[in-house]
């Protein structure tokens, strides 16, 4: 019996918590896969302050302030692309600013909830705060998109600068005036090809996100390739009118109509007030004179 112990003891089965805790695989082992609900990593403060510093003195006179910096939320989410070492699309409602992210007011401070750690552990962790960024407008969605730009540089994922050249791509498309009977680029369309860019760099990108052997930053290559492609071209075509439900036509007449509004009413006719109809002398009988 001794001797089982000395062998289970050898590897790893030391303990009634290592069997209470096993997992199919290697014994004394547990996988360190993360999963979706796992916190994202968190960058040290003195890290992202000196990071901060750095790119804010190479993009001047453009100062990263207010609402232009990103929340500390948003740079741990594009962290934990390097931790996982895999690309994970980040949705624009969550680039959101440092701005936003200290003005958030929790509804209960003493609201927590329970998560799986790593190594088999459970602990308190207090839940994100549900805060979403502003991108009804043009000036709103660039400025979301750029938290996410200083939000990879932060984290070491890609350069502001090649992020630059995502957002110009997409505006560029986006207010580029249509030719005659085409309509203009979508918003749904920028999303769209905003997506399609990173699933492609997730491609490029299988075997880890590594640097690159001239010193830049796992997503600079990639980036730049996807871009180049032919499939990003091809989502920010404009769309031809008439193709589909939503996008107009033409009436009955040939006359085009907007989408969403009823045909027009024709305008009521006129009737000359000194031609009385018959109706109206037997209705209103002449009065008796004075």
């Amino acid at each position: 019996m001794s001797k089982r112990r000395q062998e289970l003891k050898r590897k790893g089965w030391a303990t009634f918590g290592t069997f209470a805790f096993c997992v199919p695989g290697e014994p004394g082992r547990i996988s360190q896969e993360a999963t979706e609900s796992d916190q994202p990593r968190k960058v040290p403060a003195a890290e992202l302050a000196a990071r901060y510093d750095v790119l804010q003195s190479r993009v001047k006179p453009l100062r990263l302030v207010d609402r232009l910096e990103p929340s500390h939320a948003l740079v741990n989410l594009a962290a934990q692309m390097i931790e996982d070492q895999r690309v994970k699309y980040i949705e624009w409602s969550r680039c959101t600013s440092r701005a936003q992210e200290i003005n958030s007011v929790k509804e209960d401070h003493s609201l927590k909830m329970l998560q799986g750690g790593r190594q088999g552990s459970v602990r308190l962790v207090e839940p994100a705060a549900r805060i979403t960024a502003e991108t009804r407008s043009d000036l709103q969605l660039m400025q979301a998109l750029r938290h996410r730009g200083v939000a990879y540089e932060l984290a070491a994922l890609m350069t502001f600068e090649k992020h630059e050249e995502l957002i110009d791509k997409l505006f560029l498309e986006y207010q580029r005036e249509p030719l005659a009977g085409f309509h203009a680029v979508s918003v749904d369309q920028l999303q769209a090809a905003d997506r399609e860019v990173h699933v492609r760099m997730a491609e490029l990108t299988r075997s880890g996100l590594v640097p690159g052997a001239d010193g830049a930053l796992p997503l600079d290559g990639p980036v730049t390739s996807v871009l180049a492609s032919s499939q990003i071209q091809w989502m920010l075509m404009p769309r031809p009118k008439g193709s589909g439900s939503g996008h107009g036509g033409t009436g009955a007449e040939g006359n085009p109509e907007k989408p969403g509004k009823p045909p027009k009413k024709p305008p009521p006719k006129k009737t000359d007030p000194t031609k009385a109809s018959d109706k109206d002398q037997q209705a209103d009988p002449p009065g008796h004179p004075h």
